[in-house]
């Protein structure tokens, strides 16, 4: 019985994954276009954000203007999602239980 509960208890954390969030901006002083995300588009940057419980409060930087600030854009995309490595990461070793989420933020532009 005390295994069920812990399975079931296990697998509703696994539904607080949605307060995650990326901040798209542009760095102070530099005008860039927001295009949609397209693949044509060279990847510039390629960012893993951490987040504690479960995707509340951002550890690390979550905006995109920190992330191209020395990139000197004209236009960008931004893309996030919850990627196989991310999943490796929470899920497989555990740290969503201690409430450790992850989230890939991929910059494409020129």
């Amino acid at each position: 019985m005390k295994k069920i509960i812990f399975l079931v208890v296990c697998l509703s954390l696994v539904l607080l994954y949605s307060c995650a969030t990326v901040k798209v901006g542009a760095p102070r002083g530099q005008n860039i276009k927001l295009m949609p995300p397209t693949n044509a588009q060279p990847v510039v940057v390629q960012k893993k954000v951490w987040y504690v419980l479960w995707g509340l409060v951002p550890l690390s930087s979550n905006s995109t203007a920190d992330m191209v600030k020395d990139e000197n854009l004209k236009e960008m995309s931004c893309q996030t999602y919850f990627g196989f490595t991310d999943f490796l990461l929470c899920d497989v070793l555990g740290l969503s239980i201690l409430s450790f989420y992850t989230r890939t933020v991929v910059i494409r532009g020129q």
